[in-house]
Parts: structure tokens; C-alpha cells; sequence
């Protein structure tokens, strides 16, 4: 079986830890595997899960489990695109046996199909819900901003990341020169078009110990095409921030400036997850690439998705500390590329 990443979780409500196994990349004959835990640690394949995608045309870049309509079962969020394609995320309710239904289009509204490479479930606004953190890779999308989407409590959820400064520093990435490598704002840039990052791996806990969730994402920084011309030498980053509710002002945890707060537009269950039983969920993203660009045609938890052209740009990958129980692993699989 070819997996990018394990994501652990009881997804059938029988006490034991299932796994769902996430393909990053097409390859024939092969999607994403839902596997059922038998007690004993011996583990089956749930045929007709709902999650598995069309066979050969798969690009799950990391997956969450949560229980994100608060009806106690365990749901699925895949973060589709990793490094290599322009792919839309997709959000499935748990149906408590090991199957699950795809809500992506009623969930997630102006869900983009961007590169995505890691997600991470937790109640950030601490309003007993689950709000779903996502990485996305590749400034030439969307500058590189993030994505946070904030649960109303039943499972429908809105973009929120310009609002509560999560999608992108006001500093800009590290790469610019402009911007002291990331120590001062970014000239001729507003909320709405500051650089980002691209982003790998995301994870979310109290890092200071105050009781609110932060975030540190593991990312490296490319110039955008608007600032490719004044970049400087290359630096490593490594970014941590706290992303706020509404009204409160948001503070970082990194060498750069905080995350601006600009407005924009806009009880857990008790099934165990990832890490912390239920209440929040952590996945870390992987990367690859395909040695095909594949169209999927209409299937079950399938998702259409496009190959990016790359970007020649130097690049320094950021180190950065991630609690998961994620597991990449990896086969024969074709050599890594920067984009």
C-alpha cells in the first residue's frame, strides 16, 4: 500500500484506533485507504468508505480528524495539492460505522483549489468547537496565504484568516530584502496582498501556557513574481503566531512582526482523535510530486486538481518542532521538487 501519510482515529465508535491512510500523489491502481482496527491491532480495509477517492487520482497532502458537527462522530478533512498541485480541499461527516459523506460543497465555501500541505484541527476561539488550520505551499497562489476556517459549531465553516491575521505576516516572508528579511513591515503591500510563505507542516497547542492555542507553521520562503526582482540572500524561517477570535489582538511568538489584525469577510464530541482524544486533532503535512498530471473523472471522494508549473527559485527548508502522530512513509516514489 503507497501512503504519504497515517492518520489515526475511531472512526467506527468501537473504542479502538482506526487508520486512514492519505496518497499524495497519482499512481495507477492506488487511492486513499481507510483501514478498521479489529481491537487487536490487526487492521482491514473498509471497502466503499467514501474517503478513498478515484483510484489514480489522488493528491491528499495531509488530513485531520475531528468531530466537527458535534454529533460525536469522528469526521474527516483531507488537505489536498501538497507541493505539487492546484487541488480543493474536502470535508466528510463521520457516519459513526466507518463510512462518511462528502459536505465539501455546503462546508466550505470559496474553498480554493490551491496547493495544500498541512491542516490542523483545534478550538482556537474557545466557543466548544472544532476550527480547521490549513498550510498551503506556493506564493505564486494566492500570495501564499493560509487558510483558517472557523466552524459555526454544526460543521459549515467560513474562511477567516485575513480577519484574524492568520493568512499571512505583514512582514512578508523572510526572502525580501525590503523588509529587513522579515523584521519590518512590507512596503506597497496591504492585508490583502502581503507575501506569504510555503508552507509544510502546521500544528496547534499552548505554547505559552496561557491557555490559548497558538500555531507554528514549518515553512520556506520564495520570492513572489511582484518581489522576485528585490530579493535578497536566502534565510531560513520558521514562523509561530497565535491566531485570535474577533476583537482581540493578535500576537506573535517569532522574530518577525505579529500577524496583522484587518477585517475581512468573515462542544467537541466524545470520539477519540489524533492526539488528544477528541478535542483537538494535529496532522503534519509531506511533500512529493507526480510524474503525471492526472484529470480525474466524477467518483466518490475524488477531486479534481491541475499540476503547477514550477518555480525556479532558490530555497532553504525551515526546521521546526511538530507534535503528530501522522506518520509519513514512503515506497518507491519519485524525487521531491521545489515550486
Amino acid at each position: 500500500m503507497q501512503a504519504g501519510s497515517f492518520l489515526f482515529g475511531d472512526v467506527d465508535n468501537d473504542g479502538d484506533e482506526d487508520v486512514f491512510a492519505a496518497l499524495d500523489v497519482p499512481l495507477p491502481g492506488d487511492a486513499n485507504v481507510l483501514l478498521l482496527n479489529d481491537g487487536q491491532g490487526h487492521f482491514t480495509v473498509k471497502a466503499s468508505s467514501g474517503v478513498e477517492g478515484q483510484a489514480g487520482n489522488t493528491v491528499a497532502g495531509s488530513a485531520a480528524f475531528g468531530d466537527f458537527n458535534s454529533d460525536g462522530k469522528l469526521d474527516l478533512y483531507i488537505a489536498n495539492g501538497q507541493t505539487s498541485y492546484d487541488a480543493a480541499d474536502q470535508l466528510f461527516f463521520g457516519n459513526g460505522d466507518g463510512t462518511f459523506t462528502e459536505v465539501t460543497a455546503k462546508s466550505l465555501p470559496g474553498n480554493p483549489a490551491v496547493p495544500h500541505n498541512g491542516v490542523v484541527a483545534c478550538d482556537y476561539d474557545n466557543d466548544g468547537d472544532l476550527d480547521i488550520f490549513v498550510s498551503t505551499y506556493g506564493v505564486s497562489e494566492n500570495n501564499g496565504h493560509k487558510i483558517l476556517w472557523e466552524n459555526d459549531g454544526k460543521g459549515a465553516f467560513q474562511d477567516v484568516a485575513l480577519a484574524r491575521g492568520f493568512a499571512a505576516q505583514a512582514t512578508g516572508n523572510y526572502w525580501l530584502a525590503s523588509t529587513g528579511h522579515g523584521t519590518l513591515t512590507e512596503p506597497d503591500a496591504g492585508p490583502t496582498t502581503y507575501d506569504g510563505s510555503n508552507g509544510f507542516g502546521i500544528d496547534c497547542d499552548d505554547i505559552d501556557g496561557d491557555g490559548v492555542d497558538d500555531i507554528l507553521l514549518a515553512t520556506i520562503s520564495h520570492p513572489s513574481t511582484r518581489t522576485r526582482a528585490a530579493s535578497g540572500p536566502i534565510r531560513r524561517s520558521c514562523s509561530s503566531t497565535r491566531a485570535q477570535p474577533e476583537a482581540t489582538p493578535s500576537r506573535t511568538n517569532s522574530s518577525s512582526a505579529a500577524f496583522p489584525s484587518t477585517r475581512a469577510t468573515s462542544t467537541p464530541g466524545s470520539p477519540t482523535s489524533t492526539t488528544t482524544g477528541g478535542s483537538t486533532t494535529r496532522s503534519r503535512g509531506t511533500t512529493s510530486t507526480s510524474p503525471t498530471t492526472r484529470r480525474p473523472s466524477s467518483s466518490r471522494g475524488s477531486v479534481s486538481f491541475t499540476r503547477r508549473r514550477a518555480v525556479s527559485s532558490r530555497a532553504s527548508v525551515s526546521s521546526a518542532a511538530s507534535t503528530t502522530r501522522t506518520s509519513p512513509t514512503r515506497g518507491t516514489r519519485p524525487p521531491p521538487s521545489r515550486a
